[in-house]
């Protein structure tokens, strides 16, 4: 299910020319490991096209499955994760993902 959703968000994103100047060549790259407890996403950060200072790497996040559907369902913020869960990426990179769930999950995209 979870897997699904992500494909969803990235097919959405593929098929939005405006959003060409966020994602690089329009393909978001996500990777996703999970485990009895947690889940780990690993976004490439070069995939993003941000004023970050770090360009490259991943933006990783280690949450729970409830919190990850939360998140795709745009129920709660990834800046909002950072002191509870584990959030690690450039500011930038992290406002840009949180938008784009966001979007994603309102069926904005």
């Amino acid at each position: 299910m979870i897997m699904e959703e992500l494909e969803k968000l990235k097919r959405q994103i593929e098929a939005r020319e405006d959003l060409l100047p966020l994602c690089n060549d329009k393909r978001l790259k996500v990777f996703i490991e999970w485990e009895d407890d947690h889940f780990d996403l690993h976004i490439d950060r070069s995939s993003l096209t941000t004023p970050a200072t770090k360009p490259y790497g991943f933006l990783y996040i280690r949450t729970d499955e409830r919190t990850l559907h939360q998140l795709l369902a745009g129920q709660v913020q990834l800046r909002s994760l950072c002191d509870r869960q584990v959030v690690e990426g450039d500011y930038q990179h992290i406002l840009l993902m949180e938008a784009l769930l966001f979007l994603g999950a309102r069926g904005s995209l």
